[in-house]
């Protein structure tokens, strides 16, 4: 059963575990989520596939509760000191045999801290690509962060304001300082991480994104096709019977409705087949792509882990597109696979980049079917400290490529 609840659609109140997961031993945490920053005490939401038998909890590898009894969705109050943490979640077997773990960076802040600031994204250790988005949180009392790199100025910002930097040498280890100030401009906090910036890769021409655009813009945004997420069958998340080799590979169900993973499957194979059908090339035959081998693009694309790429990795894997690593190189038409600091997912058509005056990513705008928009429709989501924000260290895109660069 592939991950269908969790990567793709609208922030889910809970994942169920018997058709929210890749596989029925996996674990997931709800909360607290990505970065997030908490007090010394605070409440783990997690859950659990229907396989498992025991969960427990680490902080930096060390445990930090006792092996439970696992529950579809379960809670478990916890204390930890002060300090940045990476808070694992481990499911096991009754034998204590671990068979699946979530981890995320964590924040305490101790009750002696009056004043506080957090870098909440990239988390300490990442390898983020250029151009590198940063997310703060701080208290009440902090009214602006200025952000350093090795004592060098990347700007200014506030709590949940992206800032984003291109850092000119990449593949080495930065100290990243942010330094909260007060409203007398008296710096009162600070926070620190480490990182090393990569440099990211471009993706090629986007010539079949015009292709793909067109086919987004001939399906109708008034409602024709709601959001429909069933909680089991076969249906594949499309609006209508899409065949390759004479594989039923996309299908319609019967229903007047999509969901994510569904639409953008459909709308990349409609792509090709009408761009082959137009170019005099043959639409069955998708650089070899077998029609056995469609059926585990079609997994890949659907994603098949946790916080996993989908459609970028299918391209890559049968050589017709491949991953834009670098936010300043997505395009409209890229299919992109986006995760939220919840741990929720979507898959979309990337349309384009929210930014504020200075330029600095807010959020995107794209093209899938959502339960926000009725359906299928535009739709933008933000970077920032709240919850289900836009994660930018788990959003992959992908180009689709015309045959000549194929490989």
């Amino acid at each position: 059963m592939l991950i269908w609840l969790l990567a793709c659609g609208d922030e889910p109140e809970s994942a169920a575990a018997d058709d929210g997961f890749a596989k029925a031993t996996d674990v997931r945490l709800v909360q607290p989520e990505a970065g997030a920053v908490v007090a010394p005490t605070f409440t783990v939401v997690y859950e659990a596939g229907a396989d498992l038998r025991r969960v427990h909890l680490e902080l930096d590898g060390t445990a930090l509760t006792d092996p439970v009894e696992a529950t579809e969705l379960g809670r478990l109050d916890v204390t930890a000191p002060s300090g940045r943490h990476t808070l694992s979640l481990i499911g096991s077997d009754r034998t204590g045999t671990e068979l699946s773990r979530d981890e995320r960076e964590i924040r305490v802040i101790s009750d002696e801290e009056s004043e506080w600031v957090a870098i909440t994204t990239p988390s300490d250790g990442a390898h983020p690509v250029n151009p590198v988005t940063f997310v703060v949180d701080g208290s009440a009392g902090v009214v602006e962060v200025e952000l350093f790199a090795d004592d060098w100025s990347l700007g200014t910002t506030t709590s949940g304001s992206p800032l984003s930097y291109t850092f000119s040498g990449v593949g080495f280890s930065r100290e990243i300082e942010a330094i909260g100030r007060d409203s007398a401009g008296e710096d009162v906090a600070l926070d620190a991480i480490t990182i090393t910036v990569e440099a990211g890769t471009d993706g090629g021409p986007a010539d079949f994104n015009e292709v793909v655009l067109d086919l987004v813009d001939s399906y109708p945004q008034d409602g024709s096709f709601e959001y429909y997420w069933p909680q089991s069958g076969s249906w594949s998340g499309g609006t209508r019977d899409v065949w390759y080799q004479d594989e039923l590979v996309g299908s319609g169900g019967g229903y007047s409705a999509c969901y994510c993973s569904g639409i953008t499957w459909e709308v990349y194979l409609r792509a090709w087949q009408e761009w082959a059908a137009q170019n005099g090339e043959d639409a069955d035959d998708l650089n070899g792509v077998s029609a056995d081998d469609i059926w585990d693009m079609r997994r890949d694309w659907y994603v098949r882990d946790l916080y996993g790429p989908g459609p970028s990795v299918a391209m890559e894997n049968y050589g017709v597109g491949t991953e834009v690593t670098s936010f300043d190189d997505w395009e409209p038409g890229d299919f992109v696979q986006f995760w939220r600091t919840s741990g929720s997912g979507h898959t979309a058509v990337f349309m384009g980049w929210v930014t504020d005056d200075d330029g600095n990513r807010l959020g995107m705008d794209y093209v899938s079917c959502q339960g926000s928009t009725d359906g299928y429709s535009i739709n933008d989501e933000y970077f920032g400290s709240h919850s289900g924000a836009l994660d930018p260290a788990n959003m992959y895109a992908g180009r689709g490529w015309l045959p000549e660069l194929w490989y």
